[in-house]
């Protein structure tokens, strides 16, 4: 095997170049090169955010990165842990969660030197109207509830064409992760779903409805206290939208009531919510959702026509009383005011 010589290495880095690498620079220094000669500066804008992405990493680029980020997306990044990455005030820690639509990570806010979740659209620059409006109106409707069971918001902004919003970082599981173990201990089911509802009630209270409780979004911090979280499918009672239609399904099916699976989002209001959080109080009494089929449309079909098997029948364990208010939260009609009385 041939020994590298002095003329196979960056000047710069040591890193390996090729051989017609123009200056005899890596691509990485290269492109360092004519970032600095472009003069980019900070933005000065008032949050004091930098007006560009830096990867300080000791590995190559990927292909598609090149000195104009205009054309890029997220997924041309590499994956966190290579490297530091820093994203305006933020350094990007760790990705914690991804969606359709959103990615999620443990950052680090540089001015502050504290420890933030970033959420931003996946698209990047590629984000369409509707996407960007939905990250909005998501950070908007959690950014005006103030409430210890609920995830606040911390900053919402826009970093080079990259819409994003920072908020607490909850270090802990999700409901989810909790319940794949089984069902909880009835007191702890109990007392857990009621600081939900609490924090629910507030939120209705200041006029947002949630549309999309289920326990993949409560998070579970250290001190085992419920955090309410993602409110991207929040509808603001007092605000017209036209990111939804009636119509549209939105939602998790295990968990939505009937008038979200019909798609009869005119219908939809704080009594929805409530149907949701009874669907999660089965899940943490039950060990599973009140109706869940091989696939998204026989799951829906189930909610609209069929009645959930009775708590008890699954787990003996549950108080009666109990199992009463859960299925009083999960019929077909309204009201299901029960579980907020």
């Amino acid at each position: 095997m041939p020994t590298e010589t002095a003329n196979d290495l960056c000047p710069a880095c040591d890193r390996r170049v090729p051989g017609n690498a123009p200056g005899g620079l890596c691509p990485f220094c290269l492109l360092q090169t004519v970032l600095s000669d472009a003069s980019i500066e900070p933005s000065g804008n008032a949050d004091g955010i930098d007006s560009t992405i830096c990867d300080n990493s000791n590995t190559s680029q990927p292909n598609g990165l090149s000195a104009d980020f205009s054309e890029s997306r997220i997924d041309d990044f590499p994956p966190v842990g290579d490297g530091v990455r820093y994203f305006g005030d933020y350094e990007l820690l760790e990705e914690i969660a991804s969606g359709g639509m959103g990615v999620v990570y443990r950052a680090r806010q540089v001015r502050l030197n504290r420890i933030v979740a970033l959420k931003m659209i996946r698209a990047g620059k590629f984000s369409s109207w509707t996407e960007i409006k939905r990250l909005r109106a998501e950070a908007e409707a959690a950014a005006q509830l103030d409430h210890p069971n609920i995830v606040p918001v911390f900053e919402v902004g826009e970093q080079d064409g990259l819409h994003y919003f920072t908020m607490a970082f909850v270090d802990g599981p999700t409901l989810s992760e909790k319940l794949s173990h089984g069902p909880l201990p009835v007191q702890e089911a109990a007392e857990l779903i009621h600081r939900v509802a609490k924090a629910i009630a507030y939120a209705h209270d200041a006029g947002v409805i949630h549309r999309d409780i289920k326990p993949g979004n409560i998070l579970i911090d250290k001190a085992g206290q419920p955090r309410v979280s993602d409110f991207g499918l929040a509808k603001q009672v007092t605000l017209e939208s036209d990111l939804t239609t009636t119509g549209q399904i939105l939602g998790t099916p295990s968990y939505m009531p009937p008038e979200q699976a019909l798609g009869r989002l005119d219908e939809v209001n704080r009594t929805s919510d409530i149907y949701s959080l009874g669907a999660v109080l089965y899940a943490t009494l039950s060990g599973r959702p009140p109706f869940q089929a091989a696939s998204s449309v026989e799951t829906l079909r189930q909610v609209v026509d069929q009645q959930p098997v009775a708590p008890r029948l699954l787990n003996p364990s549950v108080p009666r009383d109990l199992e009463t208010i859960c299925l009083k939260c999960l019929e077909k009609k309204r009201p299901r005011d029960i579980l907020c009385s």
